[in-house]
């Protein structure tokens, strides 16, 4: 097998699972609790409980992956030159771009999840799926 019918058949594949986590994850009741759960703080009772702790981890987690984006383009400039560093620079972005197109344009979020506060509910509504933190 060719290097070039290697890479496609790993894009293949990793479009495939993409799909497949959006169908498990996203797509089903079971899977939106949990992505609740794990962004917003566990169901008790009644309502939704926001996590100061979730929330804090989210917000350190998008300073780590900024910072780890920033050391990798300072260090290309550094040892590999403007060319080397667009590169990266391209790879990177374009990577957020399209993340952000699929979760805007490809991927839906459909209301499974009816339990907890309606305004909650509603400010949850929108789809994150693809991750910005994971994609970056």
């Amino acid at each position: 097998m060719s290097p070039r019918a290697r890479a496609a058949a790993g894009a293949a594949v990793c479009a495939a699972v993409v799909v497949a986590t959006w169908l498990v994850a996203v797509r089903t009741t079971a899977g939106q609790v949990v992505e609740n759960a794990a962004k917003d703080g566990p169901y008790v009772r009644r309502w939704w409980v926001p996590d100061a702790g979730a929330d804090m981890l989210e917000g350190w987690a998008t300073v780590a992956v900024v910072a780890g984006m920033a050391a990798v383009v300072t260090w290309t400039a550094r040892h590999r030159g403007a060319r080397p560093t667009a590169v990266v620079v391209a790879v990177v972005g374009g990577s957020l771009a399209v993340a952000e197109v699929l979760k805007v344009a490809v991927f839906d979020r459909p209301g499974l999840i009816t339990a907890g506060d309606p305004h909650y509910l509603a400010v949850l509504a929108h789809n994150s799926y693809p991750s910005g933190h994971t994609t970056a």
